[in-house]
C-alpha cells in the first residue's frame, strides 16, 4: 500500500528538566506534584490505501482546509499520591487508583513507569452476493511516568500517549441493485486527494479485490512533576489508590 507520513509536530516548548543521579531507596509512599499548564502536545498522523487515482496528501493525511486550530491551557497544579514496590536489580512498581505501573531504571538512572490500555473492534458486514465492508479501529493509550531521583525527591515528567488506527475496506465492485449499497462506505473522499477519491460500484478502483485505506493519529502530551518521598499516608486504607485528576491525564 502507498502511504504518507507526517512528522512530530511541537505546539508548545517545553524546558529539558535535569538533576542528580539517582540515589536512595524508591521504595516508599510518594506524592507527586503536576504542572499542566506547562503541558507541551506532539502529533503526527499517516495514511495508506490502494487507490488507482487517489492518493494521500503528501506530508500527512489532512485535506488541506482554510480553518487553523490551537489550544489554550490553564489548570491548577494537582497532586496525587502513589506507593512504590521492589526496586531491586532496577525494578519497581507504582500503584495508584487501583492500577499497577511497571519501572525500570533506564541506562541514564532515570525511573520509568508504564501503564498500557488496548482496545480492538472490528465492525463488518456482508452480503449473499459477496459484498463485504468494514471498519476496523485500534486504540493504545500508554501513560508513562519518567522521574530522576534524588535521595527523598524526584522529578521528570508524566506523558499520556494516544495512538489510533482506523482501517475501512470494502469490495472493489459490486451489484448495486442486490446489495442496496449505491455509494461506497469508505471515508477516502475526506482523507485523500487525487482525480478520483471514492470507489464506484461498477468500476475497478483498486489494486486487488477489496478498497483499503488506513489512518494512523497519534499525539502524546508532557506534563512536568515532581514527587517528594513521604511517610503521612503509611497506614491508611487506600493511600495508595487515589484518582487520577483529568489535570494529570490530558487528552486532546
Amino acid at each position: 500500500m502507498k502511504n504518507a507520513t507526517l512528522g512530530l509536530v511541537t505546539l508548545t516548548g517545553l524546558a529539558a528538566l535535569t538533576g542528580c543521579a539517582s540515589s536512595g531507596p524508591v521504595e516508599g509512599s510518594w506524592i507527586f506534584h503536576v504542572s499542566p499548564e506547562s503541558a507541551a502536545l506532539e502529533s503526527e498522523s499517516a495514511c495508506e490505501e490502494n487507490f488507482h487515482d487517489a492518493q494521500c496528501p503528501e506530508g500527512g493525511t489532512a485535506v488541506e482546509s482554510e480553518w487553523t486550530t490551537g489550544y489554550d491551557l490553564v489548570v491548577d497544579e494537582d497532586t496525587f499520591v502513589a506507593q512504590i514496590t521492589g526496586g531491586a536489580k532496577g525494578e519497581a512498581y507504582l500503584f495508584v487508583n487501583g492500577q499497577i505501573f511497571d519501572g525500570v531504571q533506564n541506562e541514564a538512572g532515570k525511573w520509568v513507569f508504564t501503564l498500557t490500555d488496548l482496545t480492538e473492534l472490528d465492525t463488518f458486514e456482508e452480503h449473499d452476493s459477496g459484498y463485504v465492508s468494514g471498519h476496523y479501529e485500534k486504540t493504545t493509550r500508554t501513560l508513562k511516568i519518567i522521574v530522576e531521583q534524588d535521595g527523598e525527591t524526584m522529578a521528570g515528567s508524566l506523558q499520556e500517549t494516544w495512538q489510533s488506527t482506523d482501517t475501512w475496506y470494502e469490495s472493489d465492485e459490486w451489484d448495486e441493485n442486490e446489495t442496496g449499497v449505491w455509494y461506497s462506505e469508505v471515508p477516502s473522499g475526506t482523507y485523500l486527494t487525487g482525480d478520483k477519491t471514492s470507489s464506484r460500484f461498477d468500476e475497478d478502483d483498486c489494486e486487488g479485490s477489496s478498497c483499503e485505506l488506513t489512518v494512523t493519529t497519534a499525539s502524546r502530551w508532557t506534563i512536568p512533576v515532581r514527587a517528594q518521598l513521604t511517610e503521612a499516608f503509611e497506614g491508611v486504607d487506600g493511600y495508595g489508590d487515589w484518582a487520577w485528576d483529568d489535570a494529570a491525564t490530558l487528552s486532546e
